[in-house]
């Protein structure tokens, strides 16, 4: 007697659906300590293979799981495919700002105002500006003025 599986053994989807539940619930993978380790669980239905695809449908090119809550389980009100950008920026790692009214990730906000991420975490951390400082302060670009007074001569 041959029992009819999925099919589905060899997918991006399989591939993504087994890495989820061996991150929540082998002590023995790599990234367990980030996962289960810190309570992350894979729901009931998702236990199973054919349910987690009955909700999330084959994994879409170009995009990866991703919990919406960073700090919640794998549900289906809680994960959605995302693309790599969008997953970066739902990382526990994110350093949040809020400056008049409005929270983004530091990268976002260093986006905006045409700096690197680096030049307003340094802003903030190794010289101890205020958020309004960091983000209201025009970048001093000494390599831009060297650049134009070499090109005038």
């Amino acid at each position: 007697m041959s029992y009819r599986t999925h099919g589905l053994s060899m997918t991006k989807t399989y591939r993504t659906w087994w890495a989820m539940t061996q991150r929540c619930r082998n002590p023995k993978n790599t990234k367990y300590a980030d996962y289960g380790g810190r309570g992350i669980k894979v729901c009931a239905i998702w236990q199973k293979f054919d349910n987690f695809y009955a909700d999330m449908g084959h994994r879409p090119q170009g995009k990866e799981l991703d919990r919406i809550n960073n700090d919640g389980n794998y549900t289906p009100q809680n994960c959605r495919w995302a693309t790599h950008h969008e997953q970066t920026k739902n990382t526990r790692r994110n350093v949040f700002l809020t400056f008049r009214g409005e929270t983004k990730i530091l990268g976002d906000w260093a986006a905006s105002l045409g700096m690197s991420p680096i030049t307003l975490c340094s802003r903030i951390t190794t010289h101890g500006w205020s958020i309004e400082r960091a983000l209201t302060e025009p970048v001093n670009r000494k390599g831009a003025w060297v650049a134009k007074q070499w090109n005038q001569a």
